[in-house]
């Protein structure tokens, strides 16, 4: 598993110019520990987009989302699950689908235009199970790339921006047998290297680039459950067309504040900038606007005649949370090895909320020995907690779970899920409303609740 780096580097992105030019940006590393991100630095600033142009009325916007999981994940996978290569393909096939659950959740309490929902769907979910069919096993290999291990330990390691380039010729190379979709996010165990060959980035990804067929693509290093989901958060809105926050076009939006768009996240102890790991900041959330209204934007523009895709829709009634998926001990396992189990020391459970950081312990270690986290590590939505297991985790707070009206159904779940953020507020208010959409009701109020505290 990912360990601590204390390194500097920077990182070259590239930013496709919706006039098909092209603009290299540099990331300065600020600090990195857990799960960490980059300041991007401009080195062409000549991309502008007209605002004055009103969001069109459509019925939504939409993006239809395709989750990889590469070799090196799967091989993980394989180690936790004791060389079960059967037990581990299903396992990586629900943590791809947690993932996502996860990034969908966070998009569906930030909404555009006031009250639009950027809505994901997830089409398929894709294990390589073959190491000569793993995008990021190449035969043209740079000499910064290693791939001595395919382990939790992390010894894998490549060049972040070959892997997304590859990423990309891979999918345009498959895309007669890959299902249609609008981005894909693929999950590796591969230490993402800077140009320097600095262990200094762990998600990659173009600006503006969705719609833009194989090169609607995201890479994630796989640093453990929420950590992951929120890189993969970032890097979705990189492609949304959102920069990071403290720099170029929201260069007056704080980057201290925490906000998913932030050079580093951060698990901090200010409740207030712990919330905001979740949220977009409104220099992101103008960005994306500005992306929406754009003819860029055509393939998430959701119309009532437009062909629908088959998908696994994330959206139907009595979907389980995350975290009732991978409960807390799995979640240690991914997140630092097959070795690591919950921390039990009082010490550390009585720190703050339960919710904000996941503690593990080595199991091969002395009792009383040191139990280990991450910069950033909250548990995943759905996780147990409380004294009595009767609450759950929700955007990193202890909630009560309300299980018996989550377990319920929604009646039309076209039409629960089809309604805006603010129609589904006003209209969960009425009884008669949130019988017919009990499940979609309930979920929204646990959420809510969460993110007020």
């Amino acid at each position: 598993m990912a360990a601590y780096v204390q390194l500097f580097g920077y990182l070259v992105i590239l930013q496709r110019l919706f006039q098909g030019e092209c603009a290299i940006q540099f990331r300065r590393k600020l600090t990195i520990g857990g799960v960490t991100f980059k300041k991007a630095i401009s080195s062409n600033n000549n991309w502008t987009i007209s605002t004055s142009e009103k969001a069109p009325l459509y019925d939504g916007y939409e993006v239809d989302i395709l989750m990889v999981a590469d070799f090196s994940l799967y091989s993980g996978f394989i180690e936790i699950l004791n060389g079960d290569e059967y037990s581990a393909q299903f396992a990586v096939n629900n943590y791809l689908n947690a993932i996502f659950e996860q990034v969908r959740a966070v998009y569906e309490n930030n909404t555009v235009f006031e009250n639009e929902i950027i809505s994901l769907n997830l089409v398929a979910t894709f294990v390589v199970i073959r190491e000569q069919d793993c995008p990021l096993m190449r035969t043209n290999k740079s000499e910064n790339d290693t791939y001595s291990d395919n382990s939790t330990s992390m010894d894998l390691s490549m060049n972040a921006l070959d892997a997304v380039h590859v990423v990309h010729e891979w999918i345009s190379k498959y895309s007669e047998w890959l299902p249609p979709h609008d981005h894909a996010i693929v999950i590796t165990k591969f230490d993402l290297l800077s140009p320097k060959g600095d262990s200094s980035t762990q998600g990659m990804a173009y600006v503006g680039a969705m719609c833009r067929g194989s090169q609607s693509a995201s890479v994630v290093e796989d640093i453990g459950a929420m950590a992951t989901a929120m890189i993969a958060a970032h890097e979705l809105a990189h492609s949304l067309g959102a920069f990071h926050d403290g720099s170029g076009e929201s260069s007056h939006c704080d980057s201290t504040l925490n906000y998913i768009m932030a050079p580093m996240v951060s698990g901090s102890d200010d409740n207030e900038k712990f919330r905001n790991s979740f949220k977009l900041s409104k220099c992101s959330l103008k960005q994306i606007e500005t992306f929406l209204v754009n003819d860029t934007s055509l393939c998430m523009r959701r119309h009532r005649g437009r062909e629908k895709r088959l998908r696994r829709t994330s959206n139907s009634a009595g979907r389980r949370k995350p975290g009732e998926i991978f409960l807390q001990q799995h979640q240690c396992k991914i997140a630092f090895g097959p070795d690591y189990g919950v921390c039990k020391h009082r010490e550390y459970l009585r720190k703050k909320d339960p919710c904000r950081r996941l503690w593990c312990k080595n199991r091969n270690t002395k009792r009383f020995a040191s139990c280990e986290t991450k910069n950033y590590l909250p548990l995943l939505d759905g996780t147990m907690c409380g004294p009595h297991k009767a609450s759950w985790c929700i955007a990193g707070n202890c909630v009560d779970s309300n299980k018996e009206d989550n377990n319920c159904v929604d009646v039309n779940a076209s039409l629960c899920t089809s309604l805006s953020a603010v129609k589904r507020t006003r209209y969960c208010k009425s009884v008669k409303f949130s019988a017919i959409c009990c499940f979609t009701c309930s979920t929204r109020r646990s959420t809510k609740k969460s993110l007020r505290r």
